[in-house]
């Protein structure tokens, strides 16, 4: 049951008793008559109306701590020789841990391998950069001019093989095409004698058997040495020859004459396929005409491929010979030539990589021969996520580490710019910084050996942290670092460096869902510390989102307070406190406590007014009530009068 409720209930008791009384006094029970010596009997107590301010007031159980721990793990593998003290507190570029590394003569030996091909990389980029800028040797021109005297004479031979092949074939494929259109010709010819029939151009590509199949026509009926001088068509005596039957593809006509005018003998088809002597086979005939033709055809398609090829064998010989004299050609302009400015500013590139890439290696190496690391704490609000070095992606973390090296003295704002770019002056900085260490001077500093954090850090060890010379692999949890305050680093135009700190100690407590609207953030409170001493908070965060224990407890809204003024009590990290809540209802207002109000029995309240000869009970309006003080207005209330406390 909260506080708020129990009022509630206390203030319907008062009122129902003040009920009480006025029923008793008007049943004359309660008499307040004067005596007969003019003085009043009440037998109660009385209060004053007052002009106050009325305040609610809450007290919550509070725990004073810190914000998150961060977690720090080793950024490497080697033998750990230094880890920051538990309870110590650590400022900026405090060494928080030390790793001793120690390299296999094959790392070692693989780094140096390394050196010495990033070093080749070097030599031959600079060679390349110099011959681009050097001027044309003598021998280099006379071996150019070799090679193009040697080029020009076979692209002109190969051109004219090409025109020689084109000639040579055009005349071979016009006799072939020729030799074709006969073959064709004789074939349509062949049945347009025998039966009268003209091709159409789907016709000529199939050979006689077929074609007379399509036609239903059939050598030996339509040319049986019985039908001569008889009628073709109805088979019957005919006085000369016949109409053309318009339903049949051949020519009645055609036959007909064939049949009666030929002199020697006509044979539709042949045995054995051999022509009767002094005649002639009409089926051989359109057979070898076939056969004339489709030969022809083969010859012609085979030609034509022949053709193709060697066009095209001589049109290679000619692209080949284009290509190794423009490239002879292009070898002498490019002795004559200046290298233009892009292809100049390449190669300088190429040499600036080769340059990084060395240096690079050499780093390598020594780290491997430089026997420990460092983790170091540095302000800031950016987690460090990546490796620093020359050539990385412009960042805040950047900004950060630049800010962290100008307060410690490793760097200066006229010499470090402080931005978002890790330049030259950024990695001289980390070197200064590494040889102050102790630890390998490479200019970069690998993941894991910046610890950024707010600001002052106390350590605390954790169950699985290792001890002093144990062997730890990349990743190992070493110590838990603790913020206790925000520190903020700016740098004046003028070059001076200036700080401000921020108390990261809160105090974490919590309001039932009921009582909410008692505070927000920025609200002022007051905190009971563990010597009874108060200090103001403020309230810097409440809860979003109600949280609902378990068995009969209110849901309540977690609360942080911060301390006003920046106060700090590190001594009392984990201790219970009070945290006062003050809330301002109304103000400068009439009020009585709570008990004098009376209930009327025609609903409303009344005040009984002390007064000389008898009391009288006043009707009054009530408005806000706090801390056992409720607000009244109403007619005769002023300041100073006494009401009576049933």
């Amino acid at each position: 049951m909260t506080k708020r409720r129990v009022a509630i209930i206390v203030f319907g008791v008062v009122i129902s008793l003040g009920a009480a009384f006025a029923i008793l006094s008007s049943m004359g029970v309660l008499d307040f008559s004067d005596d007969g010596n003019g003085d009043i009997v009440t037998g109660l107590n009385t209060a004053v109306i007052e002009r106050r301010d009325l305040r609610t007031f809450r007290d919550l159980d509070g725990i004073l701590e810190y914000g998150d721990s961060a977690r720090v793990s080793a950024s490497g593998t080697g033998v750990l020789t230094h880890i920051a003290a538990e309870g110590s507190s650590l400022t900026r570029g405090s060494v928080v841990f030390r790793l001793s590394k120690s390299a296999s003569e094959l790392q070692i030996a693989l780094a140096e391998a390394a050196v010495a091909n990033a070093e080749v990389g070097v030599e031959d980029a600079q060679e390349t950069l110099n011959t681009a800028i050097a001027e044309p040797d003598e021998q280099d021109v006379a071996d150019a001019q070799f090679q193009i005297n040697l080029a020009s004479p076979i692209l002109d031979n190969s051109r004219r093989d090409l025109t020689l092949v084109q000639n040579a074939w055009d005349d071979t494929l016009s006799t072939a095409q020729e030799d074709y259109d006969t073959a064709l010709e004789g074939y349509q010819n062949i049945f347009q004698k025998w039966l009268g029939i003209v091709l159409g151009d789907d016709e000529v590509n199939l050979d006689p058997d077929a074609l007379l199949d399509s036609w239903g026509a059939d050598l030996d009926t339509l040319f049986d040495p019985k039908l001569r001088f008889q009628d073709i068509g109805k088979l019957t005596l005919a006085e000369g020859p016949p109409l053309d039957d318009t339903d049949t593809p051949w020519s009645e006509p055609t036959i007909y004459n064939w049949l009666n005018f030929y002199p020697g003998t006509l044979a539709p088809t042949c045995e054995g396929g051999t022509a009767p002597s002094q005649g002639a086979c009409i089926g051989k005939e359109m057979q070898n005409s076939w056969d004339s033709y489709q030969m022809t055809q083969d010859d012609m398609g085979t030609l034509q491929t022949q053709a193709a090829n060697a066009v095209a064998s001589a049109e290679r010989a000619i692209t080949q010979a284009e290509e190794s004299y423009s490239q002879a050609q292009d070898a002498m302009n490019a002795l004559y030539e200046n290298m233009g400015a892009l292809e100049l500013e390449s190669l300088d590139k190429q040499l600036a990589v080769a340059d990084a890439t060395l240096q690079q290696a050499r780093d390598d190496l020594m780290e491997l021969t430089v026997e420990s690391s460092a983790g170091v704490l540095m302000f800031g609000d950016v987690p460090a996520w990546r490796e620093f070095r020359d050539g990385m992606t412009p960042g805040e973390d950047i900004k950060q580490l630049e800010l962290n090296l100008i307060a410690l003295g490793f760097g200066s704002p006229e010499s470090l710019q402080v931005d978002q770019d890790f330049d030259t002056e950024t990695a001289a900085a980390v070197r200064r910084l590494q040889a102050d260490l102790g630890i390998a001077v490479t200019g970069r500093i690998s993941f894991g050996d910046i610890i950024f954090l707010p600001g002052i850090s106390t350590v605390a060890t954790l169950p699985s942290s290792p001890s002093l010379g144990a062997n730890v692999n990349s990743g190992t949890a070493l110590v838990s670092l603790t913020p206790v305050e925000r520190t903020d680093t700016q740098v004046g135009q003028d070059g001076t460096i200036s700080t401000t700190t921020e108390s990261l100690q809160i105090v974490q407590t919590s309001i039932d869902v009921a009582d909410h609207d008692l505070i927000s953030v920025g609200s002022v409170v007051e905190i009971e510390l563990p010597d009874e001493s108060v200090v103001s908070g403020i309230v810097r965060e409440i809860g979003a989102i109600a949280i609902i224990p378990q068995g009969a407890q209110a849901p309540f809204l977690e609360v942080a307070v911060a301390f006003d003024g920046n106060a700090s009590f590190p001594q009392w990290t984990g201790a219970s406190v009070i945290v006062s809540i003050t809330k301002e209802l109304a103000e400068n207002v009439l009020a009585v406590p709570v008990t004098s109000l009376l209930a009327l029995l025609g609903g409303g309240y009344a005040l009984e007014i002390v007064q000389p000869g008898s009391n009288i009970l006043v009707r009054v309006e009530a408005g806000i009530y706090a801390d056992g003080w409720v607000e009244v207005t109403g007619a005769a209330l002023e300041p100073g009068r006494e009401v009576v406390l049933p």
